[in-house]
């Protein structure tokens, strides 16, 4: 088990985000992390998660 995202069929990354922060009203915030993530030149699932992992809002999920 690990910490993590998953990305929903034809979800893109920015909108997988929301999915996860909308619940605690993170929206906002996770989106900041998200951008600065990006124009650091991370890719968009690394971006996701680190905004996640910022605010605590991410799931248990199996390893593969």
């Amino acid at each position: 088990m690990a910490l993590g995202i998953t990305r929903k069929e034809n979800e893109s990354w920015r909108e997988c985000l929301i999915r996860y922060a909308e619940p605690w009203g993170l929206e906002d915030e996770c989106l900041e992390i998200f951008d600065e993530e990006l124009a650091k030149g991370q890719p968009e699932p690394d971006a996701a998660w680190a905004a996640c992992y910022e605010w605590d809002v991410l799931d248990l999920v199996d390893e593969p």
